[in-house]
Parts: structure tokens; C-alpha cells; sequence
């Protein structure tokens, strides 16, 4: 529930893109899908696989919709800001 805008996020996570059980990283493409206040589908924006992006972890700000990119160094934390754009 984004109050800033009055809109709703869905985070999805896609099947499995070359998946290998015997190789890491495994990755899912993930898509956001935005609904407004009476949950009236405006559209979904699939997230280019580069971000290396958390589904599981994301905040959202009066700037927009933080979501945490994965990184290999567990004393960091890194978001990236994504920003709904109208049509």
C-alpha cells in the first residue's frame, strides 16, 4: 500500500530462467505490478535481471519503491529506487 500515491504494489517472481541445482546464483526475473486504490490493474513493469533484485525486501518511500539488491558482502545494504512514471 503505497500512501504516498494511493496505489498498490504486487511484487512477482517468474519461473526459473536457466536454472542448474548444481550452480549458484539461481535467479527468478521478477515483475512489479501496480494497482490503484480500488485495486483496478494500471500496469506491470518487468525488472531487468542486471538489478539482481530481492523480492523479498522492499520499502516504500514518498521517492518511490525501494527494493534491496542482493550484494555478496553482508555488512552492506543497497536499494534501488524505482519510480512510477504516468502514462
Amino acid at each position: 500500500d503505497d500512501k504516498y500515491k494511493n496505489i498498490y504494489y504486487r511484487i512477482i517472481e517468474h519461473p526459473w530462467i536457466n536454472y542448474n541445482p548444481n550452480e549458484r546464483p539461481w535467479k527468478k526475473p521478477l515483475s512489479i505490478i501496480i494497482y490503484d486504490s480500488n485495486f483496478q490493474f494500471l500496469g506491470e513493469t518487468k525488472l531487468a535481471e542486471e538489478y539482481n533484485l530481492s523480492a523479498n525486501n522492499f520499502i516504500i518511500t514518498k521517492e518511490g519503491l525501494l527494493i534491496r539488491k542482493e550484494t555478496n558482502n553482508e555488512d552492506e545494504i543497497k536499494y534501488t529506487v524505482f519510480k512510477l512514471k504516468e502514462k
